[in-house]
């Protein structure tokens, strides 16, 4: 009995002197370890040392880094040039010579340092790497955590995201948010809903899923989005007048249609000739002004139109020389025709379309094309956000979603409200000419807001505004929340941003003057032109 005692008594006393903070000691131009009683556990021999955390610490030998534990064993071998401080991982950037690339905190090797250039670990693992003298003209690659599963022979390539597009109205072929991603060194790749990457190789357009397998080959000058797991637009890179889609056959993409669709874009005319699916519906657009629609299959499945405009989840709006007709989600007239205009909706919150009779007056529809409004206001705009906005006898109102008027048609103008929260619209009286507020509902105006310009109203209830000369930021309550001494609406938006920032409810006047002095570009070149209260000076 006594014999293990003591036997547990040694091994708690050697655990005890193991966990001993260890000092760093230095001897001539060496350093090494000690414990608290100044017993030398480590000897001096390294040029540089650092302090030990969780048993390991990051010490140099002549120029190479790595790390040791507590007996002086390197844990990380001493070859480096560089190492960075794990993150919460257990993983490290390393650099030997000009190549980069990870090791895990264990000494193992995640990414080869091999590369000139790396980007940071996403939240999923995928990491960048290229080889080359400038990132720009380098060839890309891509990890998995320790996989490669892209070589390095890509220009670029990235995740979808919401706003890479091909027809969005602006006449871009292909917008990438992924573009400048690897602009810069350790820049991280942002994720997708898509399970998709795009690639590029020689500006040819490729899609890959996402353990790196090809999906379709990369033949496109342009190619948008996968959708239904199997089709996307491109446009040949040989005839960039030249469309179709491509479909996932497993064997890197086949063309939907036999012969390529071919159209020029132009000023006049700036759709292109085939449009992303949604909904398992795309819009082809011909160049004698012919659209139709298509399903998945490429089958036509609407009757051809002059234009057609889509309503994103809730249908189309098609015209055939001048008449509008409503089309439902799949293609089908659903009985709305023979409008001279049909307005597109704002928003997805709402719940009927405005409309102009032959006659020459407005009124409203639902999309099943039932006319839920008489046909009587001279003007109108869709419903948004539960609100429609009218005009009758030449002054614009606004009605709710049962035609009741929320605000009488007394305005010489109206603003449009961007959100649902804000029961708030600027209207402009014929009298002035400026913009009042006025509260939806009670259709009264607010006291004292009464504007040169304004912007819509946000969703936290704050709008851009000009004075006479300057401009400032009210609410809807009416209470200024920048004071009217900026010269732009971009430098008070700028002022908004660092008002949210900051935690603060409003700016003061003297808030104001230093930030109009410490954002100016010529801040050091400033002369006063005016007095200035003394509590306005930061000294």
């Amino acid at each position: 009995m006594k014999k293990q005692l003591l036997t547990l008594l040694c091994m708690l006393t050697a655990t005890s002197l193991c966990m001993a903070e260890l000092h760093i000691i230095q001897e001539k131009e060496k350093f090494g370890y000690a414990d608290e009683t100044g017993n030398v556990v480590i000897k001096p021999q390294y040029t540089k040392a650092t302090f030990f955390e969780n048993g390991m610490a990051k010490v140099c030998k002549g120029d190479k880094w790595g790390y040791i534990d507590e007996t002086g064993k390197p844990v990380i071998a001493i070859e480096y040039d560089e190492i960075d401080e794990f993150n919460d991982n257990g993983i490290a950037l390393v650099k030997k010579g000009k190549k980069k690339g990870y090791i895990r905190k264990d000494g193992s090797i995640m990414i080869k340092p091999e590369f000139n250039f790396i980007g940071a670990i996403n939240e999923k693992g995928y990491v960048w790497v290229a080889k080359g003298k400038t990132l720009e003209n380098s060839m890309k690659g891509l990890f998995l955590n320790d996989k490669m599963i892209l070589p390095v022979k890509y220009r670029e390539f990235g995740f979808y995201q919401k706003t890479d597009s091909i027809d969005y109205g602006d006449g871009n072929i292909f917008v990438s948010a992924q573009a400048t991603e690897m602009t810069k060194n350790m820049s991280r790749l942002s994720l997708s809903d898509i399970p998709y990457i795009w690639t590029d190789v020689m500006f040819k357009r490729g899609i890959v899923d996402l353990e790196g397998n090809v999906v379709v080959k990369n033949v496109a000058y342009a190619m948008g989005a996968p959708v239904q797991d199997r089709v996307a637009m491109c446009q040949f890179a040989k005839k960039k007048n030249k469309y179709n889609y491509m479909t996932f056959n497993g064997k890197g993409g086949q063309k939907l249609f036999k012969n390529d669709i071919e159209k020029a874009i132009t000023e006049e005319d700036p759709n292109h000739a085939v449009n992303p699916f949604f909904d398992g519906v795309a819009k082809i657009c011909l160049s004698n002004r012919q659209a139709y629609l298509i399903d998945l299959d490429g089958y036509k499945i609407s009757d051809d139109y002059t234009e057609i405009h889509t309503l994103t989840g809730k249908g189309f709006i098609a015209v055939n020389n001048g008449s509008y007709n409503l089309l439902d989600s799949k293609g089908k007239n659903v009985g709305a025709s023979d409008y001279s205009r049909i307005v597109a909706p704002f928003d997805n919150n709402f719940s009927a379309l405005a409309a102009c009779n032959k006659e020459g007056k407005y009124g409203f529809i639902d999309l099943s094309g039932k006319e839920i409004c008489p046909f009587v206001y001279d003007d109108a705009t869709t419903f948004c956000y539960g609100n429609g906005y009218v005009k009758s006898k030449g002054k614009w109102g606004v009605i709710d979603n049962k035609m009741n008027f929320k605000a009488q048609p007394r305005w010489a103008d109206i603003m449009v409200a961007t959100n649902d929260n804000i029961q708030y619209v600027w209207v402009k009286n014929q009298q002035d000419s400026k913009w009042n507020c006025l509260k939806l509902g009670d259709d009264c105006l607010v006291s004292g807001m009464n504007f040169v310009e304004v912007s819509p109203f946000s969703a936290e209830g704050n709008s851009i505004v000009k004075t006479d000369e300057n401009f400032a930021v009210v609410n809807t309550g009416g209470a200024m929340v920048i004071p009217a001494r900026f010269s732009s609406p971009e430098v008070c938006a700028m002022a908004l941003e660092y008002l949210k920032s900051s935690g603060k409810a409003s700016m003061s006047e003297a808030d104001a003057y230093r930030f109009n002095i410490y954002n100016h570009p010529d801040r050091h070149k400033f002369k006063l032109n005016q007095n200035i209260d003394s509590n306005m000076w930061d000294f």
